[in-house]
């Protein structure tokens, strides 16, 4: 009998400015005050599991990126896909 159903675990990692999986790729060179800043462009490599724990052998992983096209913050737990 064929499995009719797969469940699949995304564990999306933050950038917090540590971790080289997730980080920003480009970026504005000598940033002042004055600098007209507009967009961003962030890199996710993002481990997939059979279960929910993070630490789990990954199945898969999520790759992509997110581009920010704003003059606000930045938040990657809330990006526009």
């Amino acid at each position: 009998k064929p499995c009719k159903r797969m469940v699949l675990y995304y564990h999306g990692i933050i950038f917090n400015g540590t971790n080289v999986a997730n980080a920003t790729s480009a970026k504005a060179s000598n940033e002042t005050q004055l600098t007209h800043k507009f967009g961003m462009l962030v890199v996710f490599d993002d481990p997939i599991t059979k279960d929910h724990h993070l630490l789990s052998p990954p199945v898969a992983r999520a790759q992509g990126f997110y581009f920010y096209d704003m003059k606000t913050t930045y938040n990657a737990c809330s990006p526009t896909l």
